[in-house]
Parts: structure tokens; C-alpha cells; sequence
């Protein structure tokens, strides 16, 4: 489990907020992604490092997990209906 970590932590030196509210929104719009992971890391990171700071990661957290949630009922209520169609024909 030491990868992971460490792939986290390159995308959040590399990218910054945009890594955290990338994997946030993804993970919870459904895409297996480490978003807690994320969320876990960078806020640690922006006690210990001050690469980031606390405030951004919290707000970030909060919209993209929000939004990320929406985006993936809208999916399901979308594609879903189309899915469950086609499995009730069968």
C-alpha cells in the first residue's frame, strides 16, 4: 500500500488543489479513484509542509465531494433507466 501513497502524494506536488478536487469529484461521481486518500494526505501535507494550505482543502473537499455526488446520481438517474431497460428485456 506504500504505491499509492506515493502516487498520491506526486499528484498533490505536482498538481496541488486541482489533484485533490480532480480525485474528489471523480471518486464520488463514481470512478474508482483515492479520494479519501487524497483528502487524508493533502490536509496532512498542509499542516506539516505548508504546500498547502488548510482553509482551500477543506472548502475543495467539501464542493468537489458535493459536486461529485450530484454528477453521479445525475449519471444514474440518466444511464440508468437505459440499463435497467435492457436488463428487464432480457
Amino acid at each position: 500500500m506504500q504505491w499509492i501513497v506515493q502516487i498520491v502524494r506526486h499528484a498533490l506536488a505536482q498538481w496541488g488543489y486541482f489533484a485533490l478536487a480532480a480525485g474528489l469529484l471523480g471518486e464520488d461521481a463514481g470512478v474508482p479513484l483515492p479520494g479519501e486518500t487524497l483528502l487524508m494526505l493533502s490536509s496532512f501535507l498542509s499542516h506539516k509542509t505548508h504546500t498547502l494550505s488548510l482553509a482551500p482543502v477543506i472548502l475543495i473537499g467539501i464542493a468537489a465531494a458535493t459536486l461529485g455526488d450530484n454528477l453521479g446520481f445525475l449519471a444514474g438517474w440518466r444511464l440508468g433507466s437505459e440499463r435497467r431497460g435492457a436488463c428487464a428485456d432480457r
